[in-house]
């Protein structure tokens, strides 16, 4: 994680796009996004969608446009959709864009 961090804190520091993005700050043209509260961007291509309820074990996730990798089983979503997505108490919820090399970040994960 750490090189994919400090790619984006290098474009940060030279352009002034945050790390951490509300989600219409990459998909504007998605009104969806507008709407969204408590999930994120973590650079270009990590979607984070926290648990944020006392005993919580799933949400929904709005993927926008593209395909989506789910970082624990691997699955490929297809975006422009809201998904029920399970957390056991231990895990988080991730998605990575498909084609995008952070993928590689969570290949622990995906071979459990």
């Amino acid at each position: 994680m750490k090189p994919y961090t400090q790619k984006y804190m290098d474009i940060a520091s030279k352009t002034g796009k945050p790390i951490m993005r509300p989600m219409f700050f990459d998909y504007y043209q998605d009104e969806n996004c507008y709407t969204l509260e408590d999930q994120y961007m973590y650079g270009e291509d990590i979607l984070f969608a926290p648990i944020v309820e006392q005993g919580q074990e799933q949400r929904e996730v709005y993927l926008p446009e593209g395909n989506w990798i789910h970082v624990f089983d691997g699955k490929t979503h297809t975006g422009g959709q809201i998904i029920i997505c399970p957390a056991k108490l231990h895990e988080f919820i991730a998605f990575v864009k498909e084609g995008s090399e952070a993928i590689k970040i969570f290949d622990i994960l995906l071979e459990k």
